[in-house]
């Protein structure tokens, strides 16, 4: 089908610049909230037959295969892919994913670390973004403090499978006039209890 490897050939030329442009060992892929792409690709008919022809039976596993050959394309430029826990757990992508992906792990709350947990599980990296979220306007910044980052589920070696976390902070919230007050102090107060 002309569309998706069509889609594949820009994904791994971007993919090269970026490479090629930034020395960082990891390419963050996304991956999270991709439901409405599903719902514009179910609509697609070229993209309904490939399914059809190539043994698809839904969405999900679509967006698997996208995201598991994505993962692959990074790894081929000698770099470590980093997804969102959705890419991850989709269709149960993990069970396909290059070892050496690093998860996102944003969605599960900081009382919570559940999802955290089953990727670590999985032998998989991660990055915890959950706690630190600054958009989230409820968490001042004193709440950071009481976030026990090294306090998580899991044995020994999962918890070294923990990279560290990362404030996160989209723009819903924030704009031009008002993202100085929505990040600071909360992302000051985050990295401090995450680097002591």
């Amino acid at each position: 089908i002309q569309c998706v490897n069509t889609s594949y050939d820009f994904m791994d030329k971007m993919l090269d610049e970026i490479a090629q442009v930034f020395s960082d060992p990891w390419i963050h892929n996304g991956g999270d909230e991709a439901w409405f792409g599903r719902q514009c690709w179910g609509a697609n008919q070229e993209i309904r037959d490939w399914m059809a022809e190539n043994g698809v039976d839904s969405l999900d596993e679509l967006e698997k295969i996208y995201n598991v050959r994505l993962a692959n394309m990074v790894v081929s430029k000698i770099k470590n892919p980093v997804v969102w826990q959705e890419a991850f757990f989709n269709d149960k992508g993990y069970e396909q994913m290059p070892k050496n992906l690093i998860v996102d792990v944003w969605a599960a709350g900081s009382d919570n670390p559940s999802d955290l947990d089953a990727v670590t599980k999985r032998g998989f990296r991660a990055i915890w973004s959950a706690p630190f979220y600054l958009d989230h306007l409820d968490k001042h910044f004193p709440k950071m403090y009481d976030m026990n980052l090294w306090n998580i589920p899991g044995n020994a070696a999962q918890q070294k499978l923990l990279l560290g976390a990362k404030a996160c902070m989209w723009a819903e919230t924030a704009d031009v006039n008002n993202w100085m007050q929505r990040a600071w102090p909360r992302a000051g107060a985050m990295a401090e209890h995450t680097w002591t």
